[in-house]
């Protein structure tokens, strides 16, 4: 993944709009697509996104258990 590619998808994956439901539907079209591809330095680029999509949900997961009263 180039430069700008990733700094687009890290915008896209930071953007307060972008809901979970988009985020797990992207992360499925990762998925798929890391089983079409045979090129290793694609599928390192595709995990590399796949890890940020988990991390982004978990990041926010935790922030929706911090803001949900007790």
């Amino acid at each position: 993944m180039d430069k700008d590619t990733l700094r687009t998808f890290i915008r896209w994956l930071d953007n307060r709009h972008t809901s979970e439901q988009e985020i797990l539907d992207r992360k499925q079209e990762f998925l798929d697509m890391l089983a079409k591809v045979s090129s290793h330095e694609a599928k390192v680029d595709i995990k590399l996104g796949l890890r940020l999509m988990d991390e982004e949900l978990v990041a926010r997961f935790g922030l929706y258990r911090e803001r949900k009263p007790k």
